[in-house]
């Protein structure tokens, strides 16, 4: 509740959530209830249930959409033409 904190932190999106496996900065997770479950119990310090973190990835997987096709450019091949960068 620190107004110097405002506008500090980015929540990430949940759209699409179970479709972004593994989970965590380290992708130590590849089950979403396993996610659910761990992040109950650190952030709430809740044991959810099988049943209760089932629910949740329910929930979870209704925000998944239709996920846009990216067609990353085609870079041309270098050539000894091709400019080196100056890295000073």
């Amino acid at each position: 509740k620190d107004a110097d904190d405002k506008k500090v932190f980015k929540v990430p999106s949940l759209r699409n959530i179970g479709r972004t496996a593994p989970y965590f900065s380290d992708g130590r997770e590849w089950k979403l209830t396993n996610a659910i479950k761990l992040m109950a119990y650190v952030q709430l310090d809740r044991k959810l249930s099988d049943a209760e973190a089932a629910l949740i990835e329910m929930f979870l997987q209704s925000l998944n959409g239709e996920v846009a096709d990216v067609v990353l450019p085609q870079l041309p091949a270098s050539t000894d033409r091709t400019a080196i960068p100056d890295r000073n």
